[in-house]
């Protein structure tokens, strides 16, 4: 799924930011396992492998919040995308 969203994030100009957020997000998601369970916890545990801060991820996460006309849209952290049928969580 991380890999097919960055090609969609290439090959889909106005979706880049969802499509870069959305694979960051499947691999937080990968990061839940026995011993991590909880979003927050998964998501400083990609941080930490990735050695990135988390402004950086809230940068790529700001793009994704554009909506096709490139307005920022009025929506919280927990922006649902009809056409893609995708919910992100809070970081």
């Amino acid at each position: 799924m991380v890999l097919a969203d960055f090609r969609e994030a290439m090959r889909v100009a106005v979706g880049t930011g969802f499509f870069c957020y959305r694979a960051i997000e499947a691999m937080m998601q990968s990061m839940k396992g026995a011993d991590i369970t909880s979003d927050n916890s998964a998501w400083q545990q990609l941080r930490d492998r990735l050695r990135i801060d988390r402004s950086a991820i809230d940068e790529i996460k700001s793009h994704a919040d554009l909506g096709i006309s490139g307005h920022r849209q009025q929506r919280n952290c927990n922006c649902h995308y009809e056409d893609a049928n995708f919910q992100f969580l809070p970081i």
